[in-house]
């Protein structure tokens, strides 16, 4: 928990490649935590290495998965390559999660 606070206090501050670093940390402790991941692919993104962002999204079991925050990292990733039809599936599901609402409709847009 704290290798994962420290990661998050890092993109807060915009620190994406230090934040990395702790989440990889805490992923060697906990390899199939989706949150772990998810925030993982979400500093990679942010740091440009969309690559790494989109291995990193392959490891979440998707279709076990019920945390809006995780499938919006995913429709942000698709947009990002360019697969806004998948992005928009996901986006739409989204503005019906009170929590996510406002975020899907501006990716939408």
């Amino acid at each position: 928990l704290t290798l994962l606070n420290l990661g998050n206090t890092l993109v807060e501050q915009g620190e994406y490649l230090n934040a990395i670093q702790y989440y990889q940390q805490a992923i060697s402790l906990d390899a199939q935590s989706p949150i772990l991941l998810r925030n993982l692919a979400c500093a990679y993104r942010k740091a440009g290495m969309i690559q790494k962002a989109g291995e990193t999204l392959d490891r979440i079991p998707f279709e076990e998965i019920d945390s809006p925050e995780i499938w919006m990292e995913r429709a942000i990733y698709l947009v990002q390559i360019k697969q806004y039809n998948q992005a928009e599936e996901i986006l739409q599901v989204l503005t019906q999660s009170e929590k996510q609402r406002a975020h899907a409709y501006f990716q939408l847009a």
